[in-house]
């Protein structure tokens, strides 16, 4: 069976400030701004995330942002969307 990774970036709140023309692509939950990501890589200068730019939960095209990194509250991984409590609306 192969499993799609579900990846979830929640930015800072001056992240989200200084993103404000990407936040289109964004989701918001009660703790702030996410975004649905591909793939993430968090291993060079920049924080870069593959995202999601589908709607209503569909996947779509994808586009690259590379942010610096303390502009990441945190992220999460998991092979189960669901596992994601606030992905779900």
């Amino acid at each position: 069976m192969n499993k799609t990774k579900t990846i979830a970036v929640q930015l800072t709140e001056d992240g989200a400030r200084q993103l404000q023309p990407f936040l289109a692509y964004a989701k918001k939950n009660t703790v702030g701004y996410y975004f649905r990501c591909e793939e993430v890589d968090v291993s060079g200068p920049f924080f870069t995330m593959m995202i999601d730019i589908g709607v209503d939960g569909e996947h779509g095209s994808t586009i690259a942002l590379n942010i610096p990194h303390a502009m990441v509250r945190w992220y999460v991984e998991t092979e189960q969307e669901s596992a994601i409590g606030f992905l779900k609306r």
